[in-house]
């Protein structure tokens, strides 16, 4: 059972190559440095941002950045407050674009307008951030650091676009690059430990991971998302160091209201239940994700595994069967598409994995069975 659980939580964390281990020490340079005296204008616009009062939290934002215009980790949280605040039918200097899509299309156009208008390692870095286009990111952040090679946020734009394509090699030079300047970068650390999990050091993700919760913990600028997934990614990591009961403990703190895919945390819990011989739960656990995201190919592999431990052929291959649906299907929509983003330029390697295992299951039972299914 411990197998199939572990292998599934890989799956969660995907599949990367080697990386480095720090201390985490945190040093924070001009981009990062927050004065004392500010703190408690930072605690209020959290505080009005937590309770939907938009405007009044970019207000108390943008007192903040007119005494610190070079502090990114306020201005990433004004952009976005501005953000949501589109969404929802609010207006951010004269702009409103109502909608999800839209509203990150119009204010990208602004901040691109700002940057080009007065271009500063800041300006380009905060226009980096709302492009969709790795490309046009990745320039940004090649000019913010021709402005100033020691612009910390743009050693770690750059690490994320590139590990977003899977460029692993240059993601990990650029947090080099980063950590050189702050030991104890809080997105890079961030970042560092999902490189770490992927590279297969589950220990030393673990540890990145616990010192940046601590960190956070009371921290205006960071939001209770974050701190919800990470906590998952925590748990996560405990199924991997055979300690399911930890794992299920630290599931019991993750506000599940916070989390962007509530899913990813029922998966994680089936696996712990799977570990500790809980089948019964764990398969409990796996319909739930499948009910909170219908598409998530984990949730399906999960109860196609469990059925397979239950000695269940048929309901396992009916699994199995869904899986591949649901490849296909994704498989025909991407081709349909008249563009692709730049996710889907590299190999979708979680995908290919779980098509492996779900073709060769699927082909053993359909001998076993007698069955003359074809499959796509």
């Amino acid at each position: 059972m411990k197998a199939r659980s572990t292998a599934l939580v890989a799956l969660l964390l995907c599949a990367s190559s080697g990386c480095f281990t720090r201390a985490y020490r945190p040093d924070p340079g001009p981009y990062d440095r927050v004065p004392e005296e500010v703190h408690g204008e930072l605690v209020q616009a959290r505080a009005s941002f937590e309770a939907g009062e938009l405007a009044e939290a970019r207000a108390r934002l943008a007192a903040a950045l007119s005494r610190l215009p070079r502090c990114l980790p306020v201005a990433v949280f004004q952009q976005e407050v501005e953000l949501l605040l589109l969404e929802k039918g609010g207006a951010v200097e004269g702009l409103s674009a109502p909608g999800e899509e839209e509203a990150r299309i119009a204010l990208a156009e602004l901040y691109r307008t700002r940057a080009d208008a007065e271009p500063t390692p800041a300006s380009e870095v905060l226009a980096a951030r709302l492009e969709t286009d790795s490309e046009s990111a990745l320039e940004r952040l090649g000019t913010a650091l021709e402005l100033d090679p020691d612009c910390i946020w743009a050693h770690y734009g750059v690490a994320h676009w590139n590990a977003r394509l899977r460029r692993f090699p240059k993601a990990r030079a650029e947090l080099k690059a980063a950590f050189r300047l702050d030991g104890g970068h809080l997105p890079s650390m961030r970042l560092h430990a999902w490189l770490l999990a992927n590279a297969g050091e589950t220990a030393e993700a673990r540890d990145c991971l616990e010192r940046w919760l601590a960190r956070t913990e009371d921290d205006p600028l960071t939001d209770a998302q974050a701190r919800a997934e990470a906590r998952v990614d925590l748990a996560a990591l405990a199924v991997l160091l055979d300690d399911p009961e930890e794992a299920l403990s630290i599931l019991e703190q993750v506000d599940r209201g916070a989390l962007a895919e509530p899913a990813r945390a029922e998966l994680v819990a089936g696996a712990a239940f799977e570990d500790s011989g809980e089948d019964v739960l764990a398969m409990s656990a796996a319909r739930r994700a499948h009910n909170l995201d219908p598409g998530e190919l984990l949730s399906l592999v999960h109860q196609a595994l469990l059925f397979g431990a239950q000695g269940n052929p048929l309901q396992e291959r009916a699994a199995w069967r869904w899986v591949l649906d649901e490849l296909e299907r994704r498989r025909t929509e991407g081709a349909r598409s008249p563009g692709s983003s730049d996710e889907g330029v590299s190999l979708d390697l979680q995908e290919l994995l779980i098509q492996l295992q779900a073709r060769a299951r699927f082909e053993r039972l359909d001998r076993e069975l007698g069955s003359e299914t074809s499959l796509p």
